[in-house]
């Protein structure tokens, strides 16, 4: 039946973003959190001022907070650590309206994020957890005509949930043990002057191996 189709594509939009942990940062059941960084540098402070940073999260559900260090440039791994809180926000407290917040309407990634979240709203779910752990950060340059910003990252899936409105945990999804490599072309046109994602790509390992 067409609606039990949707329901399908839905599900198995929700369980492969979660797997890379997109969706939290940001897409097979069925079918977090807010972030805040101890980083003292901002998104304009000068990228060569550090080149390592800690990241402290705290979940909307319970308090869990993660020490690690992120290699690249401190305005740069700012950018990115946004990219995917704000992610994870979505599905933390899905709203469609909200999508095109953080995803440009031109950006290929738009449709199955969208989806997701709309599919989350639908059935009064929402995802609970860990917004990914960014590992890496290299800026790879910026377009000085459209203002696209190219950057590479590497993040770390955390273990997530997705949890019906009375609590109960409908599906998990375990921590990856491995690390995933981004291409993102981003650009500073977002609500208060965030940064909107206008394309997102899978890249080898070997890309983000080759350090800050």
């Amino acid at each position: 039946m067409p609606h039990h189709h949707r329901r399908s594509h839905a599900t198995g939009i929700l369980a492969s973003l979660l797997s890379v942990g997109l969706l939290a940062a940001a897409c097979a059941g069925d079918d977090d959190e807010q972030t805040s960084d101890t980083t003292e540098s901002t998104a304009n402070q000068d990228p060569e001022s550090a080149t390592t940073s800690g990241d402290s999260t705290t979940t909307s559900s319970e308090s869990t907070t993660t020490t690690l260090e992120t290699r690249g440039d401190a305005q740069w791994v700012d950018v990115a650590r946004n990219l995917y809180e704000r992610n994870f926000a979505l599905l933390n407290q899905p709203d469609p309206d909200r999508v095109t917040d953080l995803y440009a309407e031109t950006c290929p990634c738009l449709g199955p994020h969208m989806d997701t979240v709309e599919f989350l709203a639908s059935r009064n779910e929402h995802v609970e957890g860990q917004a990914a752990n960014v590992l890496f950060v290299r800026h790879e340059g910026t377009e000085d005509t459209t203002g696209l910003v190219e950057l590479t990252i590497e993040i770390q899936a955390n273990a997530l949930r997705r949890v019906s409105a009375d609590g109960a945990v409908v599906e998990e999804f375990p921590e990856d043990d491995s690390s995933s490599c981004w291409a993102f072309s981003v650009r500073q046109d977002g609500p208060g002057g965030a940064y909107r994602i206008y394309s997102q790509t899978s890249l080898a390992a070997t890309a983000c191996s080759g350090g800050a």
